[in-house]
């Protein structure tokens, strides 16, 4: 939930005492491609938006 409203895989990372921010991608994966296809929408949309979005 906190990656879904913008809270960053770092402060995540420490905010669970993960000694690294691998450890953290790796348990939560699962959950990173809704965030990544939200950050291409919002961030790196230069008007042009394949349909695969």
């Amino acid at each position: 939930m906190a990656l879904n409203r913008g809270v960053t895989i770092h402060m995540i990372s420490r905010l669970l005492g993960h000694s690294s921010i691998i450890t953290t991608e790796k348990v939560y994966a699962e959950f990173l491609p809704d965030t990544i296809t939200e950050e291409v929408k919002t961030k790196l949309s230069f008007g042009y938006m394949p349909s695969s979005f």
